[in-house]
Parts: structure tokens; sequence; C-alpha cells
């Protein structure tokens, strides 16, 4: 569900989905709100939505140790790849 209003001379969208967290923002016109959020709802329903504040919080060692549990344990050299990830976990960048 998308709901608008009018706040600063500007038009803030927000969308709300159960099991998913808020998404807001705001936009000049409400044509480009109105827009936004059939983009968002829509990509929410098709779980090809990423939100921006998720994506801003998740580092190259969260990444990284996803990629160790996910994807290593099925290829060849994985525990020499595992060593190696590790230590560049370990260090700061």
């Amino acid at each position: 569900m998308a709901t608008f209003r009018f706040r600063s001379n500007r038009w803030q969208a927000r969308v709300r989905r159960q099991g998913h967290p808020d998404e807001t923002r705001s936009f000049l016109t409400h044509k480009e709100a109105a827009r936004w959020a059939r983009t968002v709802r829509s990509g929410i329903d098709h779980g090809s939505f990423i939100s921006p504040t998720q994506a801003k919080k998740t580092t190259l060692g969260d990444l990284i140790q996803r990629y160790i549990v996910e994807v290593l344990p099925s290829m060849k050299g994985a525990t020499d790849d595992t060593i190696r990830l590790k230590a560049i976990c370990r260090r700061p960048i």
C-alpha cells in the first residue's frame, strides 16, 4: 500500500508491505511519487526490490562471509579459498 502526503513543498511517498521495512522518499510532484511507489510495490511483489538503506549497510566482509557459506562448499578448492578469504576479512581495507 502506498500513501502520499504534501510536506514542506514536496510530496512524500511511503510504501508499506507486510514483512518488509517501510520505504519513504520525497518528490517535487505527485506524479513522480506515484511512479516511484508503483515501481517499489512491483519490485517487492516480484522479489527484485533491494532497499537502498539495506544495501548501504552491507559491507564487503558480509558479502565474503555469505560467499563462504553459500558458494564455496560446492567448489573444488573450497578449503584453500576459505582460508584466503578469511585472511582478507581479518585485515582492514
